[in-house]
């Protein structure tokens, strides 16, 4: 698996160095985005202990972090990224995300706190970039871990991280706001925010 990640990040430094070179070069950009994502799914496999898969077991939306061992709460991904963009149609984005949990203490259960931490580079290729809409897709290859602390006892996990991200728009120019669709360790679902490009 290690194998995998290192080829995965060696072909992002590469299409990146490749594209700088490109004949539709421009200066330099960067962006920086603050984000936040549905349904962190791998969150709650590796660090609830429940296994619920929610949407994939026709478990009700507000009943997805319930269990015989009471309800265990999540923020979702809180995703910051800065975005090196080298040319019209390629950038490369560094995401940094925070996922909290939590489960309150009662009668018969134990208090329960944690986090996750993700780092996920991503490729990102624009497949539209008008004056004010720019729609794109991307792969991104990183790491999460994180850790779930109860009175007793406490679960820490890393693996290895991925998201694909089939659909993304963004509105604006200088500020703009963003949604996208995707499937991955961050998230399954959407996610929507804002940046600002400079």
């Amino acid at each position: 698996m290690k194998r995998v990640v290192v080829m995965l990040w060696a072909i992002l430094l590469l299409s990146s160095g490749l594209s700088a070179r490109g004949k539709d070069d421009i200066p330099l950009r960067y962006e920086a985005r603050l984000g936040w994502c549905g349904y962190p799914m791998y969150d709650d496999l590796h660090f609830t202990c429940y296994g619920n898969l929610g949407i994939y077991n026709d478990t009700p939306v507000k009943d997805v972090f319930v269990s015989d061992q009471g309800t265990t709460y999540m923020t979702g991904n809180i995703v910051a990224e800065f975005d090196f963009q080298f040319n019209e149609w390629f950038s490369l984005a560094i995401g940094f995300g925070v996922d909290t949990i939590w489960k309150p203490e009662t009668p018969d259960n134990d208090k329960e706190t944690g986090y996750v931490l993700s780092l996920m580079p991503q490729a990102r290729f624009y497949w539209l970039n008008s004056e004010m809409v720019r729609m794109y897709s991307s792969l991104g290859v990183g790491v999460t871990g994180g850790r779930l602390t109860g009175t007793y006892d406490f679960v820490t996990d890393c693996y290895p991280a991925a998201q694909i991200i089939p659909v993304g728009i963004c509105v604006g120019r200088k500020v703009f706001g963003f949604a996208e669709v995707g499937y991955g360790t961050m998230y399954v679902g959407g996610m929507i925010g804002v940046g600002y490009s400079f």
